[in-house]
């Protein structure tokens, strides 16, 4: 499943991402400018599938960065 435009629902995150089921849904939605980290020399990582954690069942995928994010390339949706 592809929700690159925001649409997964907390609890559908919470399943595809295998976080511990114990943390509390996830809150926000962040957008992230790839333009604006590449003007900044961040190197983007691939998108990587999660498995399974947590007896949650993953498949969904995430990218994750080896150092901070200028917030100038963030924008909160909610």
């Amino acid at each position: 499943m592809d929700n690159k435009d925001g649409s997964l629902s907390p609890i559908q995150a919470q399943i595809d991402l295998a976080l511990p089921p114990n943390r509390g849904l996830p809150e926000h939605l962040i957008e992230i400018n790839v333009q604006t980290l590449r003007n900044f020399g961040v190197e983007i990582p691939s998108a990587q599938q999660v498995g399974r954690m947590y007896n949650m069942p993953g498949g969904g995928y995430e990218v994750i960065f080896s150092q901070g994010l200028p917030p100038e390339a963030l924008r909160i949706i909610r």
